[in-house]
Formats: C-alpha cells, structure tokens, sequence
C-alpha cells in the first residue's frame, strides 16, 4: 500500500478548490556531484537539483523555511541560490566564511534550515564539527521575496564551487522546502464487496481540523468519487481513535471497480489521499484504546491518602498530624485564620453565629483588625456589629463581594476560596457612601439582566483563550447549517425596550478563497443570518460574514420581535462561499434585557452601564433592604439611599469621574447574601518544607506519591552527588493559591525560591487531563488531576499546548530558565514503574553509555520522506572522535522493497524488528513519521499491543518521536501510548521526548538534531539539553515559540548517556592554490 498526497481531477475537488496536506516537500533527483572550482575564486559549473511541487499548492506563501543538505570538504567554496516557479532568486549561502576569512569556513558538509526570523546569519557559521554549519540560521538573501508566491511548480536550487582542491555532492532528500503538518493519521482501512454494495471501514487514531471523507474507486485507470457528499468527520478535532463505516451501491459504476482509496479534507482546504487499496485488502491495524477506570483510580488515590497520614474531611485531604494541631493551636489560640470555599460570584454575609456553628468562636475579635483575602490580595469588607461595638460577637457579620474567577483559574476549578483572618495589613474597608440632594424625577428606572446559554460538551485545542470547550459544531455541507438557541423571558423583562443579543463562535474552515461570480472579489468563508422567533418572523435579523478561524462575532439589539416567555435565536450558516460548506465552533450566547427597578422577596443584582443618573428603585422599604454597589474591577461599597417614599428609593450609583467601570447595584433582603460552602482551618504551611536553600534538585509531587518509592529516587540523586529534596504539591497550593490545585501556584513558589536557591533541575510528579472540572461525567468517570499543565497558543490553530515552560520561564520571555521534566503518574504502582527504570538507567555499568541506538521511520509519502530525515538525525549522534557504531534501522521503505518479507506481513515484520531491537537493550530509540495519543505511524506501527511485547526491564531505552501528540497523555478517558511506554509497564521506555500536540516535520528534526549533540557529544544530561536546545530556538523568534512551548519530557532530567564532553578542535583556515 502507498501513501500519497494526490490531486484528483473530479468534480468534487474542483468544486472545493482543495491543496494537497501540507508536508515537507524533497527533491527525489539523484545525488548530485558539484565541479570543482580553480583557483582561490574561480566558480566551476553549475549543479542543480530540483523540487517539483504540485499545482494543487496553491496558496499563497507566507513563511517559507528551507532545509538544504550539502557534503563538501570545503564549505567555504560553496554558492547556493535557489529559484522559484515565478523565476524569483534568493541566494542561500554565499561562500560562509567570507571575508573575515581570506578563504572561508574549512570545515565539513551542511546540514542547515534556512529561517529568516531566525536569530544567527548562515555566513559567520563554522564549527569544528561535523557537519560544520547546522542549526537553524538566516539565508545570505531574504526567503521573505517568495512571500505571495504560489509554491506550485520547479524549484531550482544552482550551487558552484568556487575555489579549487575540494568538491562536493549535493543530497537531494536533504533538499526540502518547509510547507507544514498533516492532520490525520489513518490506523486502518478495510473493504469487502457484498453483491453489489461496498462496504469501507477505516479507523483513524487522530484528527486535526478534520471536515469529513471522499472515498474514491480506480475504474479503467481513472478515480471516481464514489460518495455522494462528504462523510463527516465524528469529530472536529479528535486525539482518540474515530471508527468509519461507509457502504455504496456499484451496481451502476461505468466499468470494473479495482482498487480503493479514501482522502480526508482538512479544514485548511487540504486533501490526503490513502491508498490505492485492493479490494478486499486490510491494511495496518485498528487501535483499541485503553480506557481509564477512574473509579479504580480514585480508590488506588484515596487508599495512598490515607496511608500517608491524610483525612479526607468535606470533600478535602487534611493532613493534621498530633504536633501540628498542637502548634497550630498555640499560633491561633484565640483567633485562627479561616478559609471560606465560594461558588459563585455575590455578596457574601458570614455571620458570627454561622462561624460558631462550623467550630469557631471569634468573640472578642478587635474589628478593625479583621481582613478579608483572597490569594493574598485584601479584598473590600464591612464588618457589622450590634451599636457599632469594637469587637466582633453575636449578632456581628461579615460582608464581602466576590467576584468573578479570571479566566485561566476558571479552566482548573469552578469555586474559590477567601481568608478571613487577623490581619492588620490586609484590612480593607468597605466605603459607606450616602446619596445627597437627589431627586428621582430624572433618575434610571430599569437596568439590564442577563441569560446566557452554551454549555462545555466538547473540548477543541483550536478555540483561543482560557476556556477550550464549545457547545456544539455548526456544520455546512453542500446544505444549510442551523443552530438553534432557546430561550426564556421572565414575565417581568420589559419588552417593549428590547434585548442586546451576543452570539459566539469560531470560524471552522481556512480553505483558499475563490471569485464565484466573476467579480473581481474573492468570496469570504463564512455567510450566516441570524433569525429570532422565526416560526412568527420569518426574515432574518441581521446578516453578515467572516473568514478563517478568527471568532464570529454576532451582536444586535431588536424590540419588535421579542415575546415574554418562550423565545429562539436561530443561526444559520450558508455554503454559498464557492466551496460548497463550511463550519463554525458555536461557543455561547449571552442575551441582556430590560427589568425594572423593583424588588420582590429575593435580591436583585442590578447592572448597568456606565450610568451617571441616579437610580429609582421601586417596592423597596429602606429598613428591609441594603443596597451595594461593585464593579469588574472588585470594587464594593455601601450605599445609603435617599428614600423618595415608603416604598421607593433613589440612589446615586456612581459619579462622573468614576465612568470608566461598568457598576452593578446589589438590592439585598436579610435572606438574600450567600454564604460560604464550607468553611475551615487551612493547613498550615510549612516554611521550612518549602525552602529550597542548598539544593540542587527539587521534586514537585502529589502527596498521595510521597514515600518509600520516591525516597529510592531521592535517595539515588543524592549519592550521584545532586542535593535532592520533595515538596508536596498540596503544601505549594496551600501557600500560594489558597489550597486550590492551580499552576501559577508552582510557578511563584519556583520563582520565588530562584533568588535564595541554586536549583537547576525541576520534576513534576504527577499527572492530570484536559477535564479538570468533569465536564460531561459523573462521580464513577471523574477524571483525576493532580498536577495541572499550563497551556499556551503556539502557531496556527494549534492553541492549547499543555506546556512545562511557564513554571521555570521567570522572566516571562517564552523561554525556559531550568531544566524541567515530569512523569505522568497517578499511583504507586506506576511511581514504581518509572523510579525502577530510571534508576536502571543510572546504575554504574548500564547501558545508558552504549552508544547504541534504533532508526525507525514510517514509509515514505509523495513528499515525507522520513527515511531521509531519520538519517541526519541520527548522524547527530557523537562526532568524528566519538561515533555511535552501534545503529539499527526500522525503516518502513526497506522493507517494503524487501522481496523476502511477504507483502501482507510488511507491518508484522516492522513490529517484530523493533520489538527485538529494543528488547537487545538499545539505549536510544528515535522515531520518525505521524502520531496520535494512541499510535505511532499510518498502519499503527507502534501500539499499546507492540508496546506489551516489550521486554526491556533492565535496559529502558530513551524515546525520541519527532511526530505530534506522542507525549499527549491528557486525553480523560483513555490511555495514551506514552504512558503505556513510561508509566505502566516495567519495560518500555525510560524517557519520551517530542512534541504534545501538531508540529511541523522539519522543527521536530532541528530540534532533535540540537538535543541529541548537547547529549551525546557535548555531554549534557537531558534536561540541560533540552533548556539549551529550547533556549536557541527560542532565540529564533516568530513561529519558534510554538516548537519551545510543543516538546515536552516526560522523564527525569538528569537522564544521561554517561558520556563526556567531546571538543572538537576548532577550524583553521587552510589557503587555497591562488
């Protein structure tokens, strides 16, 4: 079976104007030989190789980087130019070396990507290395003068020599212009003729902004879509195996039907064609994941909580030991510091007698003394007590307002919690602010409230921002999309003054853009209207249009059509864009209304905006009601009214000077505050538990992972000479965000303690999900998460990359300032796991100094060419004093030209080589070609089956898979290979290393190339590597930041290969024959 990118010339791809997937696209000429020059500056004749890319790339470039591969002894002889289809010339390299070398760079061979934004020039390149320039630099000229060029056509690299005594060959598959990712990676495919239906079952083990399926039959030489529309992706963006099952009629096919393929249609406008498939042909393997028994875990997790001294008390794990209830009696005898666990954002009333009934007594408390905080900022209180007494006592309260969670906190926990404690400098009073001189003739009358709808049932890493989730897709094809919102009115909003609408979606489609009516004017993506109550007005609303992935904005007010009760938006999206669908991500909708001004027997929570009139408020007798005033800012005051009459009072709700927030006015009965969910003692923090003075090496893990098992790590660490201490996890939340389980926790404590410690090494323990408030489950499917991952946007549609990097980034550049590494554990059972391999790994004598390694790459594609890239990765292994002799090769294309492996069992034969390669003991084990959360390579090369016949308990090898999602392991409810590899098995892997979500095939090969020499030829440990490596490509700049936040390590940092630095000695400048 062959894998390619295809252009079909049917009606279906000319109607959707598809390009093929985006790859990194190689010249397939033959090794070419470079004449020598003569003399010190006398070119010889020009060699050239070219790149042919197909017509159907024909979007317009915008960021073009170029791998170019070059053997010569000289390389300061060397002029390269390449040439575009639009006969534009760029030079490459332009003699390296000179002038500030009479000759040039004496040195060996290229093996560079050529990156405007990159932070070094390729000319002042010359290291005593082999090859002598590599890395990631600037071009001699400007990539940038492709920029609006269509690739499609010959490219044409030229290079002379330009001196005389040494030559050169050019490598063509190291000659490869950079067009990107491809988004789908097919597991298996199937199909059986039952008279005269066929039946097509592939499998998919991940999806990245994937539309749907065209399933194609070769007929007397020619492909036939043989679907009548597209087979809708199950999923947008799917990291778990998709099952497809597809049957047609061929009764009426025009000729024999003899082969099969399938092709997935990106959201980009991107087409991969799988195939050609004989009928009847089963190829690859479908993936049957894992799924995680949460239940199970949940009681491994409470059973280690318990053994390790912890009570779970209302829901939380306390850890309240004989001599720290004693202290902590001693330090809070009178007056403890309480913590208040709230839900929502109101005004909150904690009462002396509500505080006696939770066990605490503050009679007596000095009132000016008492402080309301949250995470350590003072938070506005009014503290109130009977005649004004100085201490707080029965019949006292506390009133506060509590504001809405930011976003980031909001994707970790739906509650927070606020301190009330004895605390001079975090008091903050509550203003009193009494209205004077109003009258209410000219004062507001009605203020807005609000709906809003859309709830998180499915999770995109495309969306942007600090909430990934969306509600539902809109989909479009070859019909009309419809989405339709109900809605309820109360019977008090008032009708007659309308309703603000805000709808909010994401565009689902980037496909190139096309002129459908021969105007001169390109169609945009997205055409919808928005109808509301259209079974009674059937005329749209408002009507617009949108492009790419950018958010869909729809915002309208109306008064005509709006009815008390029972109401419905409808949107609509129309595929009148010349590509006959579209799709959109719809998020939310927000509706605000008119209400008047009038209380009934529960509060009211007035908003308003920007108003500097008076307010009239109806049915309100002073003595029964209190009246506040907050903004978005967290500002909150008491407001004394002016009272108009019994039953009616003005207030005025802010000044002219104070427009620039949006005020809310709270109306509040005695029964109308809201009160804390629990209230409780925190755990006292331990200063000295926290202090990382002296120490070189600091392990972050879950309480419930603290013990014997990760006492023999420390335990090791320390004998290698690397001062180790743990910190529970538990008692940095405790310090830093209040007990709540959030990242930025991690990050201060890092920070914080970076100034009093020399720690240079970082490791989480401890792993987590997506799902960190239990969207869609219930008390048996919950996920666990125990230590959570930061996320940042990187390039493109990619925007929700867990990332390691914002813990140890201090100065808030985008690049790491430690080595950092995690292991994704949630028990003992898999602690052990990793502890036992890690320290197989470090024992004296093991074979992590072996300098062996195993090569394994996918088949080559009409472009991808892993075989090539896997080759210059692992030629960065060691240098010329110090080689890896010791290498083995899994590559999918020589054994599909291997006449002695029979053509069913080419996969089979895969499986075993590496199986037993890796079970030989090799240390290093590199991967190359696509991935999933679940899989390895198009056929499943590598699956939780493969990864069970793996025996290696004694000799773990360290992975390397430049291929997305392969350290993915947050998917909440099923196992990921990586942590079948790591975690869950005694053999496996000790370490993987790669890229977490989409990634660009040439990035992860520069990266890969840079760790492995700081590894093995400048002696670093793999943590040091990859801070090194990360620091320089982020030193990059632009789309970089996306591959410094994308490649994550799931192991120990201290991993090495025990080997010593290598220098090598520096270039001379040899002359040349003048």
């Amino acid at each position: 079976m062959n894998f390619f990118l295809r252009v079909v010339c049917t009606v279906s791809l000319t109607m959707l104007s598809i390009v093929p997937a985006e790859a990194m696209i190689c010249s397939t000429n033959p090794n070419t030989a470079i004449p020598d020059g003569s003399g010190s500056a006398s070119p010889g004749a020009v060699a050239s190789v070219t790149i042919e890319v197909p017509a159907a790339y024909s979007n317009a470039i915008t960021d073009l980087d170029f791998l170019l591969q070059i053997n010569h002894s000289y390389v300061g002889d060397i002029i390269a130019t390449l040439q575009s289809p639009a006969g534009t010339t760029v030079t490459l390299v332009n003699r390296p070396g000179v002038p500030a070398s009479t000759f040039g760079c004496s040195g060996n061979n290229i093996d560079v990507t050529l990156d405007d934004e990159a932070g070094s020039l390729v000319e002042n390149q010359c290291a005593g290395a082999v090859p002598t320039i590599s890395g990631t630099h600037r071009p001699a000229g400007t990539l940038s003068s492709f920029d609006g060029q269509t690739p499609a056509g010959t490219w044409t690299l030229r290079v002379t020599d330009n001196a005389g005594q040494d030559t050169g060959t050019i490598i063509p598959s190291g000659v490869c212009l950079d067009l990107t990712t491809v988004p789908v990676a097919l597991s298996s495919f199937e199909t059986k003729v039952r008279g005269q239906k066929l039946i097509s079952k592939w499998q998919t083990s991940s999806e990245a902004f994937n539309l749907g399926f065209d399933l194609w039959g070769e007929i007397d030489n020619e492909w036939v879509q043989l679907n009548s529309r597209l087979i809708a992706s199950q999923e947008f963006d799917s990291t778990e195996p998709q099952n497809y099952r597809k049957r047609v009629s061929i009764n009426e096919l025009d000729g024999e039907l003899t082969a099969v393929g399938i092709s997935s249609i990106s959201s980009s406008g991107q087409e991969e064609f799988f195939g050609p498939f004989e009928l009847g042909e089963r190829y690859g393997e479908e993936t049957v994941p894992r799924r995680i028994d949460w239940a199970a875990q949940r009681a491994r997790y409470d059973a280690a909580m318990s053994n390790a001294g912890y009570s779970k008390i209302n829901g939380r794990w306390l850890r309240i030991t004989k001599q720290r209830a004693a202290r902590a009696s001693r330090l809070n005898q009178r007056f403890p510091s309480l913590m208040m666990e709230v839900t929502k954002p109101g005004i909150y009333r904690v009462s002396y007698e509500s505080l006696f009934q939770a066990g605490f007594d503050l009679a007596g408390m000095p009132v000016k003394l008492m402080a309301i905080q949250h995470n350590g900022r003072p938070v506005p209180r009014l503290v109130n007590t009977p005649n004004g007494r100085a201490r707080f006592g029965p019949d006292s309260d506390v009133v506060f307002y509590v504001t809405e969670l930011d976003s980031e906190a909001a994707r970790y926990n739906d509650h927070s919690r606020y301190t009330l404690a004895l605390e001079p400098a975090k008091v903050l009073a509550a203003p009193v602010i009494a209205s004077s001189n109003i009258t209410g003739d000219d004062a507001t009358q009605t203020h807005l409230e609000s709906i809003r709808i859309g709830e998180p049932n499915s999770y995109s890493f495309i969306l942007p921002g600090d909430q990934p989730w969306f509600d539902s897709p809109v989909q479009a094809y070859r019909q009309i999309g419809t989405k339709v919102i109900p809605f309820e009115l109360p019977d008090y909003a008032i009708i007659d003054q309308g309703a603000v609408f805000e709808l909010d979606l994401l565009g689902g489609i980037d496909f190139p853009r096309r002129d459908t009516n021969g105007d001169g004017e390109l169609e945009p993506h997205h055409h919808f209207r928005v109808y509301l109550n259209r079974d009674e007005f059937p005329a749209p609303i408002y009507e617009g249009f949108g492009n790419g992935f950018d958010p869909i904005a729809v915002s309208f007010s109306n008064t005509e059509q709006l009815r008390a009760g029972h109401n419905t938006i409808e949107f609509e999206l129309i595929p009148d864009n010349g590509l006959n669908l579209d799709a959109a991500y719809f998020i939310g909708a927000t509706i605000r209304y008119h209400a008047p001004n009038t209380a009934g027997s529960t509060g009211q929570h007035y908003q308003f905006k920007h108003n500097d009139k008076p307010v009239k408020i109806s049915g309100v007798p002073s003595q029964q009601f209190a009246l506040f005033r907050t903004d978005e800012h967290g500002n909150f005051a008491k407001l004394k009214p002016g009272q108009d009459n019994a039953d009616t009072m003005t207030v005025e709700l802010m000044s002219s000077a104070e427009l620039q927030t949006t005020p809310s006015l709270w109306v509040m009965s005695s029964s109308d505050y809201l009160s804390p969910r629990t209230i409780f003692q925190p755990e006292p923090v331990d200063q000295d538990a926290l202090n990382l003075a002296d120490i070189d090496y600091v392990v972050i893990a879950d309480p419930s992972l603290i013990g014997d098992t990760l006492s023999r790590f420390v335990d090791a660490q320390i004998e290698m000479g690397r001062r180790t201490k743990v910190v529970s996890s538990h008692a940095i939340f405790n310090r830093y965000t209040s007990g709540l389980p959030e990242p930025k926790a991690i990050a201060q404590y890092l920070k914080a303690q970076s100034y009093i410690s020399p720690y240079q090494y970082v490791l989480l323990v401890g792993g987590h999900t997506y799902n960190y408030r239990g969207y869609n489950t219930n008390a048996q499917t919950q996920p666990m998460n125990l230590i959570p991952s930061f996320y940042r946007a990187g390039e493109g549609m990619v925007r929700q990359i867990p990332t390691a990097v914002p813990f140890v980034d201090f100065d808030a550049d985008g690049a790491p300032d430690r080595a950092i590494g995690r292991w994704p554990v949630r028990d003992l059972a898999q602690l052990n796991n990793v502890v036992t391999k890690t320290l197989n790994w470090h024992a004296e004598g093991s074979h992590k100094s072996s300098q062996s390694a195993l090569s394994i790459a996918s088949a080559k594609e009409q472009f991808n060419q892993f075989t090539g890239s896997s080759d210059r990765v692992i030629n960065a292994l060691g240098n010329t004093i110090n080689p890896w002799a010791k290498i083995s090769r899994v590559y999918m294309d020589d054994i599909n030209i291997d006449d002695n492996v029979p053509a069913g069992n080419k996969i089979n034969e895969a499986r075993n080589r590496l199986v037993d390669a890796i079970n030989q003991g090799t240390a290093l084990t590199v991967f190359n070609g696509h991935g999933s959360p679940t899989s390895w390579g198009n056929q499943s090369l590598m699956t939780s089956n493969v990864a069970q016949r793996l025996t290696n308990t004694e000799t773990p090898t360290m992975m390397i898979p430049l291929a997305c999602y392969t350290t993915y392991y947050e998917t909440p409810s099923v196992q990921s290979l990586a942590e079948l590899l790591l975690t869950d098995s005694p053999a496996g892997a000790v370490a993987l290393v790669s890229p977490a979500l989409l990634s660009r095939p040439l990035d992860n090969e520069n990266f890969a190339k840079r760790l492995l020499q700081e590894m093995t030829s400048n002696g670093e440990d793999l943590g040091s590597a990859v801070l090194i490596t990360k620091r320089a490509t982020h030193a990059n700049g632009g789309r970089h930041q996306s591959v410094v936040y994308n490649w994550t390590t799931l192991a120990d940092p201290t991993l090495s290969f025990g080997l010593p630095k290598v220098s090598l000695p520096p270039v001379v400048d040899q002359p040349k024959t003048q």
